[in-house]
């Protein structure tokens, strides 16, 4: 099994014009990655956060995971999802927060942006290729459980994520669209304001 520690192989950058040549490949049947801490915040329900990944996938699989702070029996276990093909958020509490009608499970590259304003109605955005595609309510705290990248921590869902994945990042502020399609296409220099992880898989 290939469980790969994410801090060891994570790299930062130079700002350049953004390339695809390199990234964290899974092969679907035992890569993926635990991290010894949560990535998003979890103080409480009004925290603002914003999580960006880029993917490539061809699955039709159901409950596939490329991210997530998901432990049983933690009733606001979290994980960023795609359901044949389909993107979303979900939590234990609320169900699917987010979701895109449309399926990216092309074999293209697609950036992915999920937006936290905090506490309220519709304070959760989801962007796909720095379009707004869904808003929804999530009035509940990021739980405080070890993050993973590819699979969640649930014996009875064994499915690892089958693709490609690069440039994670993660924002303790609710990005604007204007921000997220400003810095999409290019690699980050490490120290903007607000970012809290940048994993670049060189």
């Amino acid at each position: 099994m290939k469980n790969l520690n994410l801090l060891l192989i994570a790299m930062l950058t130079t700002l350049v014009s953004f390339s695809q040549n390199n990234a964290l490949h899974f092969d679907g049947t035992s890569d993926y990655v635990s991290l010894a801490t949560p990535l998003l915040p979890t103080t409480s329900a009004n925290d603002a956060w914003t999580f960006e990944i880029r993917i490539q996938t061809t699955t039709t699989s159901n409950d596939i995971f490329y991210f997530g702070q998901y432990a049983i029996p933690e009733p606001n276990r979290a994980v960023f999802d795609m359901k044949y093909g389909k993107i979303g958020y979900w939590k234990g509490n609320g169900g699917e927060i987010v979701q895109s009608s449309a399926t990216y499970n092309d074999g293209q590259w697609h950036h992915i942006a999920v937006v936290k304003e905090g506490s309220g109605a519709n304070q959760v955005h989801l962007y796909i290729d720095g379009v707004l595609i869904d808003s929804g309510t999530d009035n509940n705290p990021m739980p405080n459980v070890n993050s993973s990248i590819g699979k969640i921590d649930n014996p009875s869902i064994p499915v690892i994520y089958p693709g490609k994945m690069d440039e994670m990042r993660i924002w303790n502020t609710a990005r604007t669209q204007t921000e997220i399609n400003a810095s999409k296409d290019v690699e980050l220099i490490g120290t903007e304001t607000g970012l809290t992880s940048y994993y670049n898989f060189m």
